[in-house]
């Protein structure tokens, strides 16, 4: 049907207040959009961009496109705890569009175990799981399942506060050797790993039976390379709960980091698990004055050179007024781009540090605390 004359002051007069072409023909009826369009060339009206088409759209009510003001209220919300479907579901858009948005103002969405995290501390989301746990509960099959999920989880459960330090005490030292917490992506809980190589599996397969207290672990053997010529074995537990409650303090910003909230966890067992992993004792030989080619000096180091210098000085202050063994910082190597640090001290205390770990050493790691004072 065809735009009739007293109908264009009415068209122009919709297009100038932010009406789309579309509107207009469903508002007046029997016409079409490109009707509208030819009325509106016809009267010399300029017709808008596409942005500002949508630009007007966006700040009609009821619309299903965004205005500037909705989109500058999207990160707000976001940051305030909300999901991109609550978002999409407020405006009346699509999820990809919230996506979109974000990404445009530089926010990266939050991966799958934030966005979990987040939901479940929700109060909608809390009352809900609180229904279905109570609907659950009330099957048999249910109920047996979870008796067998919290079995597996029992060191959460039934350790005693005593079992629980020194598990805690060996862990930490273990955290500052060889050991690593990790939550797979888009898991809930944490994971213990460490490795070795596979002349020192027996002294693996020690920590692993301590490890076993808390959950089931597998092995992973690794054959030579051109780099790793003796070949790795590694050694990977089950997630627990524990292991989620440490690594939030271990790795408080997603990195491991020394803080004295988990090395006051430190045992004389850990400290010897934590010397069996990165200590080493070093000696130097030389010619006496009779020309017997003898040990001249001993001296020990902790390779902390995964760490800072701050953190070095946490440990070496810890370590003095824990265990009363004196360490010096130490400059042990530099590249281009940094410089490492390591704690070494003197023969007199690494025989002080012998005498309070030689009970925990295991045999295959006794070398490291041999002085070879019986050298000939």
């Amino acid at each position: 049907m065809p735009v009739r004359d007293e109908q264009r002051p009415e068209i122009k007069r919709l297009y100038l207040e932010g009406w789309s072409t579309t509107q207009i023909s469903r508002h007046l009826g029997g016409m079409s959009a490109e009707g509208v369009r030819y009325a509106l060339q016809k009267m010399g009206v300029e017709r808008r961009t596409v942005r500002e088409a949508f630009e007007a759209l966006g700040n009609q009510e009821d619309s299903h496109f965004l205005s500037t003001a909705k989109r500058d209220e999207i990160p707000i919300l976001y940051a305030s705890g909300q999901s991109t479907v609550q978002i999409a579901r407020l405006f009346g858009v699509t999820e990809a569009a919230i996506r979109q948005q974000l990404l445009t103002k530089g926010i990266a969405p939050r991966s799958i175990s934030e966005a979990r995290t987040l939901s479940t501390q929700h109060p909608e989301t809390q009352k809900r799981q609180s229904e279905s746990l109570k609907r659950n509960w009330q099957d048999p099959a249910y109920r047996e399942k979870m008796i067998v999920a919290l079995d597996k989880n029992k060191i959460a459960f039934t350790s005693t506060e005593e079992q629980m330090a020194r598990l805690r005490g060996v862990l930490a030292g273990m955290l500052l050797g060889d050991g690593s917490l990790h939550i797979q992506k888009g898991g809930r809980h944490a994971s213990y790993s460490m490795t070795h190589t596979i002349k020192q599996r027996a002294y693996l397969e020690f920590k692993a039976t301590i490890l076993r207290e808390i959950t089931p672990l597998n092995y992973y053997e690794t054959a030579p390379k051109p780099k790793i010529p003796n070949g790795q074995v590694q050694c990977k537990t089950k997630t627990n709960p524990f292991y989620t409650e440490l690594r939030s303090i271990v790795y408080p910003n997603g990195q491991k980091t020394v803080t004295l909230e988990w090395l006051n966890w430190l045992t004389l067992e850990g400290l010897a698990l934590w010397y069996m992993d990165d200590g080493s004792l070093s000696k130097r030989r030389s010619y006496n004055k009779r020309g017997q080619y003898r040990i001249a000096s001993r001296c020990i180091q902790f390779a902390t050179c995964g760490f800072s210098l701050e953190e070095q000085e946490i440990l070496r202050i810890f370590v003095k007024e824990r265990f009363d063994l004196d360490f010096k910082t130490v400059k042990s190597h530099q590249t281009a781009e940094n410089t490492y640090y390591s704690l070494r001290a003197a023969a007199t205390v690494a025989n002080k540090l012998f005498d309070l770990i030689r009970p925990f050493v295991v045999p295959c790691m006794a070398y490291k605390i041999d002085m070879e004072y019986d050298v000939k």
